[in-house]
C-alpha cells in the first residue's frame, strides 16, 4: 500500500502503489526482489481536486447565515464558520483547534457529550428540530436548533462530527412568555414583532396579534371566526391539517416546527415559519393551538438564489475543467491531429447542463468526428473557423428539448479557439520534426 512519485525520462510524474518482497532460492538464501506497482497518478490527481472543491464549498459555508461546525473525536473544533463564532461570542482563531470544553460551561458539555455519544454509537443523525440549551464560559445562553452527523474519512472510519445550528434563543424566550400567564402574555404577544393567533379544533380563528393580521393583510374582524384553511391551496391545506392532526393524536411531540406558503388577501403566497401547541382548558381538555408565525418569503428567496449560486458555480467548474483538459491535451504523447479531436469530443458532454443528454460532432479537412452517441436534432449550438484554408467546425446537441445557456455557447467558441491553436501547435510540430529529419538524414549522406 506504499506509493512514491517518480518522474520519467521524458519529465512526465507518475505516482506508483506498490509492494516489494524478497525472493529466495532453494537453500533459503536471500538472492533479490520481487514486486507489484499499481499507476495511481489519475487518483492521486482526483484526490487533489476533491480537496479544491472541498475548500469552494467550505468558503460557501462560512457565508451562510447558519451555524457550521466539524468537531473532533476528542472534543476539538477543526472548523467553524464566522456565523457560528458569532453566535457564541468568540472570534474564529479563539474556537479553531481548542476543545470544546473551553467554550461550553460544564453543564452543556454534559449535553453534548451524551448527545454526540449518542449519535456515534447510533450513527443516526440528530433532526434538524433538535434543539439543545447550552451556556458559555463567558455566561451566555443559546438555545440551538439544528442537525448533526458523523465525519468518516476515506476508509470509512469515525473520525468526528459536523453539525449545523440556528440561534432560537429568542423563539424560545417567547414561547416560555406564552405559558406564564392569559393577561400578560397577551399583552406582550399585542406588541412583539411575531405574527400569534389561536384557533379552535376545528380550526376557526378564536384570537390574533396585530402582527398577524399584518402578515396575511386581512384585518381582525375578517379573521375571527374564519378557518384558517381558505388562506392555503388545498395542497397546502391538507400538509398544514395533517401536521396539526399528528399534533393533536401526540404523534409529533410539541411545539410542532414547521415551514409552508400562505395566500394573503391580495393573492400574494409568502413563505413562513411556524410552531404550534395544544391550548387546554382549566381541566386538561385540548381546546384548540396556538402558535407564532414568522414570514420568511425574503428568507427563501436568498435561499433560492444561494442554490442558484452553487448551481451556476458547478457549471463554470464544469466549463473550466473541460478547457483546462482541452489545453493539456498539447502536453499528451497524442500521435496524431485524429486523437487530439477525439479527445476534445470526449471533453464536451461532461461539460454542459445535461451529459446524457449531450452530443457533438467535429469536422476538419472533411472528416467528420463523433460522440458515440451522437444524432442531429433541432437544439444544436455550434461554431467554426479556419485552418489552412481547411474548416475545422463543431456542433454540440441536446437529444431533447432542453435550453443552451448563453455561457455554453461561449463555451463552445472557446472550445474550438483552442482546438484550433492546439491543432496548429501540433502541425507545426510535425513539420519541424519532419524538416529536422531531412536535414539530418541530408548531413548524413555522403556528396559523391
Amino acid at each position: 500500500s506504499n506509493f512514491a512519485k517518480m518522474t520519467t525520462n521524458k519529465g512526465k510524474q507518475l505516482f506508483l502503489e506498490g509492494l516489494i518482497d524478497l525472493i529466495y532460492d532453494t537453500e533459503g538464501n536471500k538472492v533479490g526482489f520481487f514486486g507489484l506497482f499499481r499507476d495511481i497518478t489519475e487518483r492521486i490527481k482526483a484526490e487533489q481536486k476533491l480537496k479544491e472543491s472541498e475548500k469552494k464549498y467550505r468558503d460557501i459555508l462560512s457565508n451562510i447565515e447558519e451555524g457550521y461546525y466539524e468537531i473532533s473525536l476528542d472534543g476539538n473544533f477543526t472548523f467553524v464558520s464566522d456565523f457560528y463564532c458569532k453566535v457564541l461570542g468568540f472570534s474564529k482563531e479563539e474556537v479553531l483547534g481548542k476543545n470544546a470544553s473551553l467554550i461550553f460551561d460544564e453543564k452543556s458539555m454534559k449535553n453534548y457529550n451524551r448527545l454526540f455519544a449518542q449519535l456515534y454509537k447510533t450513527g443516526i443523525s440528530f433532526p434538524p428540530s433538535n434543539i439543545i440549551e447550552v451556556s458559555t464560559t463567558r455566561g451566555k445562553k443559546i438555545s440551538f436548533e439544528g442537525s448533526a452527523d458523523l465525519i468518516y474519512d476515506s476508509e470509512g472510519n469515525r473520525v468526528g462530527f459536523f453539525g449545523l445550528a440556528r440561534d432560537v434563543s429568542e423563539r424560545k424566550h417567547a414561547e416560555q412568555k406564552l405559558k406564564e400567564s392569559e393577561k400578560k402574555y397577551r399583552d406582550i404577544l399585542e406588541n412583539m414583532m411575531e405574527g400569534y393567533y389561536e384557533v379552535d379544533l376545528r380550526g376557526n380563528h378564536t384570537f390574533m396579534n396585530d402582527y398577524y393580521c399584518k402578515t396575511i393583510g386581512y384585518s381582525k374582524e375578517e379573521l375571527l371566526g374564519q378557518n384558517f384553511r381558505l388562506r392555503y391551496n388545498e395542497k397546502r391545506s391538507k400538509e398544514v391539517y395533517k401536521l396539526f392532526n399528528q399534533l393533536y393524536k401526540n404523534e409529533i411531540s410539541p411545539p410542532l416546527v414547521y415551514e409552508n406558503q400562505l395566500i394573503t388577501q391580495s393573492g400574494e403566497i409568502i413563505y413562513y415559519e411556524a410552531l404550534a401547541d395544544l391550548k387546554y382548558d382549566s381541566e386538561g381538555n385540548k381546546v384548540g393551538f396556538f402558535g407564532l408565525i414568522r414570514d420568511i418569503t425574503e428568507r427563501k428567496k436568498a435561499e433560492e438564489k444561494l442554490k442558484e449560486s452553487e448551481h451556476n458555480l458547478k457549471e463554470r467548474i464544469k466549463e473550466i475543467n473541460c478547457l483546462y483538459g482541452i489545453s493539456k491535451l498539447i502536453e499528451k504523447p497524442l500521435k496524431s491531429v485524429d486523437e487530439i479531436i477525439q479527445k476534445t469530443l470526449d471533453l464536451i458532454p461532461p461539460a454542459w447542463q445535461f451529459p446524457n443528454l449531450t452530443c457533438a460532432r467535429i469536422i476538419f479537412n472533411n472528416t467528420e468526428f463523433k460522440t458515440y452517441n451522437f444524432k442531429e436534432t433541432k437544439w444544436k449550438l455550434s461554431a467554426s473557423t479556419e485552418i489552412n484554408k481547411k474548416e475545422l467546425s463543431i456542433e454540440v446537441y441536446y437529444l431533447k428539448n432542453k435550453h443552451f445557456l448563453e455561457e455554453e455557447e461561449d463555451l463552445t467558441k472557446d472550445i474550438i479557439n483552442r482546438l484550433k491553436i492546439i491543432i496548429e501547435k501540433k502541425q507545426a510540430e510535425d513539420n519541424l520534426r519532419q524538416f529536422i529529419s531531412i536535414v539530418s538524414h541530408e548531413l548524413r549522406t555522403p556528396v559523391t
